[in-house]
């Protein structure tokens, strides 16, 4: 029994080592919000567990302090969860650890049960996780991470209660207090936070490096001047599209009119502004019936997403009639802001590329038509119709 318990020192020094890795990661790159909290759940847990294996039987505060830092540890893992996410930490979760800090304080009424209080710390320990378990599991459904974290705390979740249980049935188990985890459920409850511990240690590491990941593929797919799609998230989408995970119905392409006017009589400024302000109105108008997207200068693309391919034609006339309302301050008050649109339905077997060259056709037809028009590209490559529209 010596040697077990002399073994589960080192689970201390487990924490102690993830929260050093999860920290340093967070250093490395401070957006990572998750991997701080979970760098000081960690350490917490690691004082924690430390202090548990060498208080004195009659230590009442800092069994307090160490209760406390129970709570709070689960509490900050939780925070590290919901931060993948930007949600925010389940109240009852804080309700639940508050709770149990204020019933538990020095001198409690609870002092005078210990079989009471060694179960209810189970108890609450499964109520603070609980709330997050019914938080997240629309998360689990989507992504593989996801559905290790909620592996993790529901196992967690199911150790408390099952602990909480074993102490229910033998309740003279709560009074032998022995140092060097010898009581068999310490080190049964050990074993599993042991577990516990590495399994969402690494969970946290994984995900701190795909989200790391993810960020720099959006960044690397996010226009810098406008926010939007760049032409690296256009070939993206046209990817995803011959992957079939989503369909393109239809391609709207956009030309600013006059603008190299504006560049030349106001500067390069100016025209930022502008495109910033284009981008957003069309991203307010556009953005959540496809993929839109800045494909260089004053060009702009939007692959339509199927389900919305039959509103093609007044998608493009809101888009136009949206930039012509478009009320400029500064250097470029009084300006008038017009664009030539062009549209075509992606017919069955067309691909996006011929769809758009389509819907670009289109547009110069517009600016040869004397811009500010709407027009629509109907046929094939060999028979292909240009029609106004506007």
């Amino acid at each position: 029994m010596e040697q077990v318990a002399a073994f589960f020192f080192l689970v201390p020094m487990m924490f102690v080592l993830f929260g050093a890795a999860l920290a340093a990661v967070a250093m490395a790159d401070r957006e990572l919000v998750a991997a701080r909290w979970g760098a000081a759940a960690f350490f917490v847990a690691a004082l924690g567990v430390t202090g548990d294996a060498l208080r004195s039987p009659d230590d009442t505060l800092l069994r307090y302090i160490i209760l406390v830092s129970h709570f709070l540890v689960l509490v900050l893992m939780l925070k590290a969860f919901v931060e993948r996410h930007g949600a925010g930490l389940p109240r009852l979760s804080i309700a639940v650890a508050l709770g149990g800090a204020v019933i538990y304080a020095p001198f409690s009424p609870l002092d005078q049960w210990p079989e009471l209080r060694v179960v209810m710390v189970q108890v609450i320990a499964s109520g603070i996780l609980l709330p997050f378990l019914a938080q997240s599991v629309q998360w689990a459904r989507s992504s593989t991470i996801d559905r290790m974290i909620y592996f993790a705390v529901a196992f967690s979740f199911l150790s408390y209660l099952v602990r909480a249980g074993l102490y229910a049935g033998e309740p003279s188990a709560a009074d032998e207090y022995t140092p060097l985890f010898q009581n068999i459920y310490d080190i049964i409850f050990h074993i599993t936070t042991a577990v516990i511990g590495f399994s969402v240690g690494i969970v946290l590491l994984v995900a701190v490096g795909v989200d790391a990941l993810m960020r720099e593929a959006r960044e690397s797919e996010t226009d810098a001047l406008t926010g939007i799609g760049n032409r690296r998230a256009l070939t993206s989408a046209i990817e995803a599209d011959e992957r079939g995970e989503w369909r393109c119905g239809a391609v709207i392409a956009l030309d600013l009119d006059r603008f190299k006017e504006v560049n030349d009589r106001f500067g390069h400024a100016a025209g930022d502004t502008l495109l910033i302000e284009v981008a957003q109105t069309l991203d307010s108008v556009l953005g959540r019936f496809g993929r839109l997207c800045r494909i260089g200068g004053e060009e702009f693309i939007l692959l339509v997403d199927e389900a919305h391919a039959d509103a093609t034609e007044a998608l493009s006339t809101t888009a136009g009639k949206a930039i012509a309302s478009i009320s400029l301050g500064g250097p470029l008050e009084g300006t008038a802001t017009t664009a030539c649109v062009g549209f075509q339905r992606r017919d069955e077997g067309n691909s996006i590329a011929e769809t758009m060259n389509a819907a670009d056709r289109a547009v110069y037809r517009g600016k040869s038509d004397g811009r500010n028009k709407v027009v629509a590209a109907v046929g094939n490559a060999a028979t292909l119709e240009l029609k106004a529209v506007q």
